[in-house]
C-alpha cells in the first residue's frame, strides 16, 4: 500500500516538473501565418495558370484513381474546367463515367475560399448520371489548399479534386524550345 502511494506521489511530481507543451496559436494565425489578406493575394496569384487533375474524391462513389483525367485552366477572373472520373464500381443501368465541363468566373473571397459563378456548365455528378446542366449564375465555394506545384480544391462532404500545375511545355511536334531559359532540353 505504502509503495503505490510513493509510486502515485513521485508520477505526480514528474508531471508537475514537466515542461509545459506549447499551445496552439489561434486558429486564424495557424491556418494562415502571414495573416489573411496576404493569403488571399497569395491564392488569387497562385491558382493563375495550367494544371491536370491527379487525384479525385467523391463522398458518393469510390473513383478508381487510375481513370481520373482533367485539366484547369485558370486565368485573372476566369476559369474553365473538364474532368472525367471513373467509377470503382458501377451502379446497375450506369457505366460509372462521371464528366463535368465549364467556364466560371472566379474570386478568393474574405475567407480565403475560391468562390465560382457559372457562365456555361453541366456535369453528370447525380444518382442516376444523367446530364445537369449549370444554370448560369450557380455558384460553388471550395477550400483551398495551394503549395507551390499542387492545387487542392475541396467541398468538404462532397469532392476533392488534386491539381498538379503544368509548366510551359512545346507544342506536340515542333521543336522542344519554350522561349524560357532553362526550358529547353539539352
Amino acid at each position: 500500500m505504502l509503495s503505490c502511494r510513493l509510486s502515485c506521489l513521485v508520477a505526480a511530481a514528474t508531471l508537475l516538473a514537466w515542461p509545459a507543451l506549447p499551445q496552439d496559436p489561434p486558429e486564424g494565425d495557424k491556418k494562415w501565418p502571414f495573416g489573411l489578406e496576404k493569403e488571399i493575394a497569395r491564392l488569387e496569384e497562385g491558382v493563375i495558370g495550367p494544371w491536370q487533375l491527379v487525384s479525385a474524391k467523391m463522398q458518393t462513389r469510390p473513383i478508381d484513381p487510375g481513370r481520373v483525367k482533367g485539366y484547369l485552366l485558370v486565368m485573372e477572373g476566369y476559369l474553365s474546367l473538364e474532368v472525367h472520373l471513373q467509377a470503382v464500381k458501377s451502379l446497375p443501368d450506369t457505366i460509372g463515367l462521371f464528366v463535368q465541363t465549364g467556364t466560371h468566373r472566379w474570386r478568393i473571397n474574405e475567407q480565403a475560399k475560391l468562390e465560382t459563378h457559372s457562365l456555361i456548365g453541366m456535369h453528370n455528378f447525380t444518382f442516376d448520371e444523367n446530364p445537369e446542366f449549370q444554370p448560369p449564375g450557380a455558384r460553388k465555394t471550395f477550400e483551398v489548399q495551394l503549395d507551390e506545384e499542387r492545387l487542392t480544391l475541396r467541398k468538404p462532404g462532397e469532392s476533392t479534386l488534386v491539381f498538379r500545375r503544368l509548366g510551359k511545355l512545346p507544342f506536340p511536334g515542333q521543336p522542344e524550345s519554350t522561349g524560357f531559359e532553362g526550358w529547353r532540353k539539352k
